[in-house]
């Protein structure tokens, strides 16, 4: 089994932009003792990066505590997450 000692991060934005796009989902156990951890980048500054990038990890953590959870089934949700934005 693998233990967390300690964990950071770190992500800037691009020069001249004010708001960092990129989110994290620090390292988690899922209910298996499984460690997750995933980066979302808000690709480029391009319109809605944020709201993707935010929407990817909150998709994985809402579904990190479900007795099925799997890394796969977790960013196929993501995807349709972030479809139904620019819907």
């Amino acid at each position: 089994m693998i233990h967390v000692l300690e964990a950071s991060n770190f992500s800037y934005p691009k020069p001249m932009k004010h708001e960092n796009e990129d989110f994290l989902l620090p390292p988690t156990y899922d209910n298996h003792r499984n460690l997750v951890f995933a980066i979302a980048d808000g690709v480029g500054s391009t319109d809605g990066a944020s709201s993707a990038s935010r929407c990817a990890i909150e998709s994985v953590d809402n579904l990190i505590k479900e007795d099925n959870f799997s890394i796969e089934a977790a960013l196929l949700q993501a995807k349709k997450n972030i479809d139904a934005l620019s819907a």
